[in-house]
């Protein structure tokens, strides 16, 4: 059985490097469209209308089914597929802003096996030697907020990493979120 770790990021191969999506038994074919389309449409009512209709849980473990599924039959990755697109679309809501720098997205972690995996492979990636602190993942709750002469002038929650939306209103009452 694989690791989270090692499912992580299932790569699109070239098509000669792969299996034929016709030698992928149907059983399997038909799960992962059907994931497919239902982490689609979850995706959509979370990013976009923001009225999710599953918990960031039962979103995940769908997910891993995926991510399982295209690990054990790599032709069925596509840049399509959920496991290879950066979620994030906008509301009408708020308007979009560009990041000054890209926010990255957290990983998850449910074991301490898949904890020891990320923390192997983010030493191998050039991080050796740093030290951690683990606190339970809060999915939307990243903000980044630019202040000018001690005022804050900008906030923006993480949308895709590249671009937010605005939310100036709902930070500007979180007494934290002011610079001292």
């Amino acid at each position: 059985m694989s690791t989270d770790a090692e499912l992580d990021a299932p790569e699109v191969a070239a098509a000669t490097e792969r299996e034929d999506v016709t030698e992928v038994p149907d059983d399997a074919r038909t799960r992962h469209r059907d994931l497919s389309e239902e982490l689609d449409r979850y995706a959509f009512a979370y990013y976009v209308r923001d009225e999710p209709l599953v918990s960031d849980g039962q979103y995940d473990e769908l997910m891993g089914e995926l991510k399982a599924i295209e690990a054990a039959h790599p032709a069925l990755v596509t840049p399509e597929s959920p496991s290879q697109k950066v979620n994030g679309g906008f509301t009408a809501t708020f308007a979009p802003v560009q990041h000054l720098e890209r926010m990255q997205s957290l990983d998850n972690a449910f074991s301490s096996d898949e904890l020891s995996a990320w923390a192997a492979r983010v030493e191998r990636e050039g991080a050796a030697g740093a030290a951690y602190l683990c606190e339970l993942k809060v999915d939307g709750v990243a903000v980044a907020i630019v202040y000018e002469n001690g005022r804050m002038v900008r906030a923006a929650t993480r949308g895709d990493g590249t671009t937010g939306r605005t939310s100036p209103p709902t930070c500007a009452r979180w007494r934290t979120s002011r610079s001292s």
